[in-house]
């Protein structure tokens, strides 16, 4: 009667002894090991689909010699074609005389659909999660960061018309440097958003080129020395002579220039910051020093392993987004390299980017 039974049904369907030794099999179960009944029987339970958790408290078996008289969990099962399958374990006690226990009754219905859309859905939703933090971040910046330096603008603006009325020479200079350096910071918080932007839609473009970088660097640092010199800050090249390599010589001036701007904000006036260089047959490295405020373990932790960094007031309460280092670390990704920190509290930092050569 069993035999017919089961034989007809659709689930897969096995009685395991209380050895672990499978008693009886239908074809559905066979099949899904890719075996006939004749082989499937008097092998032990684990070596096919089973509960996963064979010779162990939580196997169907032990659960069931422990009073349970009806257990179900979901299963995976990996078939001889190397695709992973879920199914439904549903376990009974199985008894021949109906007095003592004898074995289980296990019956398997594959729910490998329902698991693989429920999976989907799940990853849509982090999808979702992350675009929806992509949007309040992008709409955050251009709401108050950006928004902020232009109001500054028409302010000095508004203010240089009317020192024009008034032939006031002096102040018209000072107005036109301020409206030029509040240009200037409105224009690097752009192009950061725009380098955010395309490395949060994967569409960054790496084209490798062979270049000096001591170039590089003299002219991002000529780039900033009028930034620099409001705080009357030293910066200091001690890369004298070439060196020559080859990558992305836009995503390196966006990685210096981001990082030298860090180094300025977080540098006390009057004081220095210092850009040197390395490299040997393996690899390419430059560090950026500087004797500011320095940084604490824990946010330098954070600094390199969250998605997210928290944006903090500069040495003269200079405001920013946190972009910068987040764009450094996006960007690393992308030419393969690599950021390391060494800072202590009071005593400054030191920022250092290594390159592969090859």
């Amino acid at each position: 009667m069993l035999n017919h039974i089961t034989a007809l049904s659709t689930e897969a369907i096995r009685i395991i002894d209380l050895d672990y030794n499978i008693v009886y099999s239908n074809k559905a179960y066979a099949d899904i090991n890719g075996l006939t009944i004749e082989n499937v029987t008097n092998t032990k339970c684990y070596n096919l689909l089973c509960s996963q958790n064979c010779n162990t408290e939580k196997c169907s078996l032990e659960v069931i010699k422990n009073g349970e008289s009806n257990w179900q969990r979901i299963t995976e099962f990996t078939n001889q074609s190397n695709e992973k399958k879920y199914y439904i374990l549903n376990v009974k006690p199985f008894s021949k005389d109906g007095l003592k226990i004898t074995g289980i009754f296990e019956s398997f219905v594959e729910i490998t659909d329902i698991i693989e859309k429920e999976n989907l859905i799940i990853q849509k939703n982090k999808e979702l999660k992350t675009l929806n933090e992509y949007k309040d971040k992008l709409f955050s910046i251009i709401a108050h960061d950006l928004r902020a330096p232009l109001c500054g603008i028409i302010g000095l603006s508004e203010l240089l018309k009317n020192n024009l009325l008034e032939n006031n020479l002096d102040n018209i200079s000072l107005y036109i440097d301020k409206i030029y350096e509040s240009s200037l910071n409105t224009n690097k918080l752009l192009d950061n958003i725009t380098f955010w932007a395309r490395s949060q839609k994967d569409k960054v473009k790496i084209i490798y080129t062979e270049f000096d970088l001591s170039k590089v660097i003299r002219e991002e640092l000529s780039n900033l020395y009028d930034h620099a010199s409001v705080k009357h800050i030293s910066l200091i090249n001690k890369v004298t002579s070439s060196v020559f390599l080859k990558n992305d010589i836009n995503i390196l001036e966006l990685i210096l220039r981001n990082l030298l701007n860090n180094a300025i904000k977080f540098t006390n006036e009057f004081g220095s910051i210092m850009i040197s260089c390395s490299q040997n047959t393996e690899f390419t490295e430059f560090s950026i020093s500087d004797s500011g405020v320095g940084i604490s373990a824990e946010k330098i932790e954070k600094i390199l392993n969250s998605e997210n960094i928290e944006s903090t007031f500069g040495t003269v309460n200079e405001k920013g987004t946190g972009l910068g280092l987040l764009i450094v670390k996006e960007y690393l990704k992308y030419i393969k390299g690599s950021l390391l920190i060494e800072s202590q509290l009071g005593k400054g930092s030191r920022f250092i980017v290594r390159l592969n050569n090859s």
